[in-house]
């Protein structure tokens, strides 16, 4: 198992004790995953990641473990699962809150093989990753599309991304694994920014995942409507901070996954998130999220969009005027926002049209959003917000 960090000593006693006690600690290992079950562990650790795989082969995972002060945290975590060793780790990418406690738990855990993007960073606390690395005299295997990490008949694992190696953005450095047990599979997509995703799609590599783990805590950067139709998946989980200065998740990525039936986990909600897999289906230790961000009652609807004719059309569906000074139209795949100046009123039983693109004009109750393209041909929504930033109305479009 992991050891805290006692001395010399108390290491020396607990490894004879583990030696003593072998019949029992493997009895006890193999009790978590005798019954043949995929177990995935989505640690609470705040604003981060912090990911840990049990394999039905008996084998486990982590990818990521949080910002530095929470290396404690996920070792304690690992530790009360009876796991022995790290079999596979994986740092994502060189942020903090992915890689800050990865060198507590090499330091206090037996750990197999490491895997890093091929991208470096002069922060501390990549150093003191790279130092616990070399303290412990273990290589870095740097990841590359098609490496595959487990092959067999029912249970695989490669890694799927990032498919270049010229990004600027380290988000963009993220390692994406899947996994795929029997009839299911799961997607770790570490930071991953709307680029990436076009990229992966690009390369006709097979997205689909019952499982996706939301990218980049559900920032507005990522989690397109594209990627959400590659994946395609059933569950979403998001790894966030519990009233974050980021504001993850984005109430448009959480629009994007409910307007397309995906049940929703998130750790700043929900703790720890447990999913456990037959091969077949998919459970777990707590229930899906129901969309708390409710519609505001109001008679001003989205009522039309045109993606190619860059057009959106609000109409007044009552029988009085309304004010809709300083709302806002938001598109959900761009995270572009239209705020509507003061005075703008629209008549009962009335309709606006907000117009873009090179050839877009203004005139009687149409309104230039701006003279480029707003809205994503392959697919996007409309939001619309009023003036005390309440979602009114909501329309999707492919």
């Amino acid at each position: 198992m992991c050891n805290k960090e006692k001395g010399l000593l108390v290491s020396i006693i607990v490894l004879n004790l583990t030696i003593a006690l072998t019949g029992i600690l493997i009895a006890k290992d193999k009790k978590l995953t005798v019954d043949n079950k995929l177990r995935i562990h989505f640690i609470d650790v705040g604003q981060g990641n912090a990911t840990l795989i049990q394999l039905p082969n008996q084998e486990v995972m982590l990818i990521d473990a949080g910002k530095n002060n929470q290396g404690p945290k996920v070792v304690n975590y690992i530790e009360k699962q009876g796991i022995e060793k790290i079999d596979y780790l994986i740092g994502t990418h060189p942020h903090a809150d992915h890689i800050g406690g990865l060198d507590r738990v090499i330091y206090n855990c037996k750990v197999g093989q490491i895997y890093l993007p091929q991208v470096t960073h002069t922060t501390e606390t990549y150093l003191d990753l790279l130092q616990a690395i070399k303290s412990k005299r273990k290589q870095i295997i740097a990841t590359q599309v098609g490496l595959k990490l487990i092959a067999s008949s029912n249970l695989q694992a490669r890694i799927v991304g990032p498919v270049n190696n010229n990004y600027q953005d380290l988000n963009n450095w993220s390692v994406i694994t899947k996994i795929k047990y029997k009839q299911n599979s799961f997607l770790f997509t570490g930071d991953t920014e709307a680029k990436i995703e076009a990229d992966l799609i690009d390369t006709n590599i097979n997205l689909q995942a019952d499982l996706l783990q939301v990218p980049h805590h559900g920032s507005n950067s990522s989690t397109t409507i594209s990627f959400l139709k590659s994946v395609n998946p059933k569950y979403a989980v998001i790894s966030a901070g519990d009233n974050n200065r980021y504001g993850h998740p984005a109430t448009e990525v959480v629009a994007r996954l409910k307007q397309r039936g995906i049940n929703i986990y998130r750790t700043d909600k929900q703790g720890t998130i447990i999913a456990i897999s037959d091969g077949e289906d998919i459970t777990f230790n707590v229930e899906a999220r129901e969309d708390t961000s409710l519609t505001k009652s109001t008679s001003v609807k989205i009522t039309y969009l045109s993606l190619e004719e860059e057009v959106v059309e609000i109409r007044n569906q009552g029988s009085n005027k309304v004010d809709i000074s300083h709302w806002r139209l938001v598109s959900t795949t761009g995270g572009q926002n239209f705020v509507f100046s003061a005075g703008t009123i629209i008549e009962e039983e009335s309709t606006i049209k907000v117009v873009a693109g090179p050839n877009a004009t203004a005139g009687e109750d149409k309104l230039v959003w701006d003279d480029w393209y707003i809205w994503n041909n392959d697919g996007d929504g409309a939001k619309l917000y009023n003036s005390k930033g309440e979602l009114v109305s909501k329309y999707l479009s492919y």
